[in-house]
């Protein structure tokens, strides 16, 4: 895999001028780690070391990058210097495996990037390219879609992956890392047919519904960084207990609300939304990555003239005051 890179690949000045021994050291530790996959995870390692002031202005001035896109100007440069440096003779290359899923045999370098990722590590490419891509990506044509075949694909994989499945199990790396060959074997074969998440918004209403009627969640809720995942009374996830009170507070008196609503010209999003009216439970109050955010909410609403209504913890374990505050604001919708 990218065998006799021209040389003159590794002689760009505009990439020169910032590369140092410590980038150089950095591809022999790719090459040992990922072997044939090393130059998939150049750019990457690269950008996450340099600085990114250095990296835009290499992109600004570099010729190269008005013609090609520039992450593969870099890749392409990476592989040059490492095959002139004599790093890739220790390249480990691909070997022969009979799938542990299907028994076909295959060559690990016939498997795209993505399925090592997803399985962990070379040494985890266990499986054949047609398991890898119908295990994480599903046939179409045996995808069910009723409540009991949701609920049963759910358990399973609660069963075997022993972790709550997440919308995106198979979408992202994690779940099958490190787990023994027939587990991951059984959850490719899940895989192939899992409802689709459209499937079972149609269903359920949402993920979390889902979760809970097939007894992954028998409490109805979820811990997550931001606090505790949970449904609403109307079938709204909140991401908080306090969300959800603010949301059944909504619900039984009446007012018509939308979940996660965009601030005006922004793609920032408030949590609630009543006419033009926005509410926000500042639920992580006093992380200080949390406040900056909130500040910046803040003073979006005041430069666009959005009313906002603020809720903070202290309000929510004092309900009472909080629903001084939403009867107030909200007064000409209660």
């Amino acid at each position: 895999m990218f065998e006799n890179v021209p040389q003159s690949y590794s002689e760009n000045p505009n990439i020169l001028r910032w590369w140092t021994n410590e980038l150089d050291e950095l591809l022999v530790q790719l090459i040992d780690r990922h072997a044939w996959y090393w130059p998939w995870f150049a750019q990457e390692a690269i950008c996450h070391v340099v600085e990114e002031e250095t990296i835009e202005r290499w992109r600004a001035e570099d010729p190269l990058c008005e013609q090609y896109a520039w992450y593969n100007v870099l890749m392409y440069f990476a592989i040059s210097r490492a095959q002139g440096k004599g790093y890739r003779a220790a390249e480990r290359q691909p070997q022969d495996r009979r799938c542990f899923k299907c028994g076909d045999s295959f060559n690990q370098g016939e498997c795209p990037e993505w399925a090592a990722r997803r399985l962990g590590s070379i040494e985890a490419l266990n499986f054949c390219p047609t398991c890898c891509k119908s295990g994480f990506f599903g046939t179409v044509a045996s995808v069910r879609c009723s409540k009991k075949a949701i609920k049963e694909h759910l358990a399973a994989l609660h069963r075997l992956s022993g972790v709550v499945p997440n919308a995106n199990f198979f979408d992202a790396p994690g779940p099958l890392i490190g787990l023994p060959v027939e587990v991951q074997a059984e959850l490719l074969a899940l895989g192939e047919t899992r409802p689709a998440v459209q499937c079972i918004k149609s269903k359920y209403g949402s993920h979390l519904a889902a979760l809970i009627d097939a007894r992954v969640l028998p409490e109805g809720t979820r811990r997550t960084s931001r606090g505790t995942q949970c449904i609403a009374e109307d079938g709204h996830v909140c991401l908080s207990l306090g969300e959800k009170m603010i949301d059944d507070w909504l619900s039984q008196h009446g007012i018509p609300h939308t979940r996660e609503p965009h601030y005006p010209n922004s793609p920032l999003r408030a949590d609630f939304k009543v006419g033009d009216a926005l509410i926000e439970y500042f639920g992580l109050a006093g992380d200080p990555e949390y406040d900056a955010k909130t500040v910046r909410k803040r003073i979006l609403a005041r430069r666009e003239g959005v009313q906002l209504i603020k809720i903070y913890p202290e309000d929510v374990a004092n309900f009472a005051r909080c629903e001084e505050l939403l009867t107030e604001a909200l007064s000409r919708f209660v």
